[in-house]
This record gives structure tokens, C-alpha cells and sequence, in this order.
């Protein structure tokens, strides 16, 4: 907030943008060690891997 205090001392025209925390998604796709992206990793690995196993993987791990 120091920076809009400037700007309100400066007679910037400015106007707050609220931005809502997206830290649970980010945690789903990057997460360890059950992230989206590192079971995808994960699960390329082995041949003829389906969209179903990586879902069945993904729901597996958030039953832990």
C-alpha cells in the first residue's frame, strides 16, 4: 500500500484492482508430490496412458 500512498501524495489517478488468491489452483497444478503437472510427468512414462489413469492417479494421491 506504501505505492498508493505515493500516488495519492502525487495526484496520480489511480484505481485498486482486487485480485482474488488462486494459491489452491496453483497448488493443484504444481503441487508435490501430487500436483497435476507432476503426475502428468509422471504418467507419460509409461506406454499407452489414458486421460482415464492420469484421473484415477490425480484422485488416488488427494485420497492420501
Amino acid at each position: 500500500m506504501l505505492e498508493q500512498e505515493e500516488y495519492k501524495k502525487e495526484g496520480v489517478d489511480w484505481t485498486e484492482i482486487k485480485f482474488v488468491d488462486n494459491q489452491p489452483l496453483l497448488d493443484m497444478f504444481l503441487g508435490r508430490p501430487v500436483g497435476i503437472l507432476t503426475l502428468l510427468d509422471e504418467e507419460v512414462t509409461f506406454p499407452k496412458v489414458s486421460h482415464c489413469v492420469l484421473s484415477i492417479s490425480y484422485n488416488k494421491e488427494k485420497v492420501r
